[in-house]
């Protein structure tokens, strides 16, 4: 895959997979070692989220952002960071890291990876959810 930002909602649409990766365990997202990289993920209607929470392997830092709403009413769809941390690194295991933000809408969400721990080439992102109405929910496919 490679990176880019969409310019339209449309074209954001078109770089989900068929169907959504993270919700079938044991599949997973592994970068090429460039970063940074990115992975679109997008929702049927618009939710409002209270948490985030990703498991991820060997990621070193990386951020969240949505499309603001209404974006879709205009050309150029507007990204806004909701979040970067530095992940720690776990030697090898799996980073669970729970992002708790304040209860904002979001219909289109990127996660971008900017580096990997330690340096390292290759990271992977096993699953992205968010919460909604105290439950945890995955990405729509298309």
């Amino acid at each position: 895959m490679t990176p880019r930002t969409p310019r339209s909602l449309a074209q954001a649409k078109t770089l989900r997979s068929p169907h959504n990766t993270f919700a079938h365990t044991p599949s997973f997202w592994s970068t090429t070692g460039l970063y940074p990289q990115e992975i679109f993920l997008g929702f049927k209607d618009e939710v409002r989220v209270t948490e985030i929470r990703t498991v991820t392997e060997n990621v070193g830092k990386l951020s969240l952002e949505r499309v603001i709403p209404n974006a879709s009413e205009i050309s150029q769809v507007l990204w806004k960071r909701i979040l970067t941390v530095d992940v720690p690194s776990q030697e090898g295991q799996l980073q669970t890291e729970i992002h708790k933000v304040n209860n904002i809408a979001i219909k289109y969400l990127k996660l971008v990876i900017h580096e990997g721990a330690n340096h390292g080439p290759i990271s992977a992102v096993f699953s992205v959810n968010l919460k909604v109405n105290d439950s945890w929910i995955f990405p729509e496919s298309s």
